[in-house]
């Protein structure tokens, strides 16, 4: 009886060790997502994207390779585009994706954008993940009232 106690508390044992031994490598594969701030305009407004989990690759199952971090490396020439409601997309910047995988750049609407729904994509380097269709509202440009006649 002795012997079978001692050999299932071993077998707990070893069992407690190898999964203690073992690091969760943490990683969030969820992909990369982006933020445009503000949400809509008129053509020839100014926006900021903000890029988040921009790496080309993600070790979820163990540790990366050295020189890499969880999601491998950080994208560079993520390229910013804008689809107006007519279907017509501009290319409007180039990010590069920092140690944390994030980039912030500005965007400009493009002025002669159709009026209604937009969207943002953040398109990576080919075979890499990208980010698609942030909405952005591209409103009607406001007139400024002339000032009155004074004659």
């Amino acid at each position: 009886m002795r012997r079978i106690i001692g050999v299932v508390v071993l077998g707990l044992l070893a069992t407690l060790a190898v999964a203690l031994g073992a690091p969760d490598a943490g990683a969030d594969c969820s992909g990369p997502s982006i933020r445009v701030n503000p949400t809509g305009g008129p053509g020839g407004s100014t926006a900021t994207v903000t890029g988040q989990a921009f790496g080309n690759n993600c070790y979820d199952t163990g540790p990366p390779p050295p020189g890499e971090g969880v999601l491998g490396v950080p994208q560079s020439g993520v390229v910013i585009t804008f689809t107006d409601a007519a279907g017509t997309t501009t290319e409007l910047a180039t990010a590069d994706a920092g140690p944390q995988y994030n980039f912030v750049t500005e965007i400009t609407v493009p002025a002669g954008a159709a009026p209604g729904a937009g969207r943002v994509d953040a398109v990576s380097p080919a075979g890499n993940p990208s980010a698609f269709g942030v909405p952005f509202d591209v409103t009607s440009a406001v007139i400024p009232a002339a000032p009155p006649y004074t004659g």
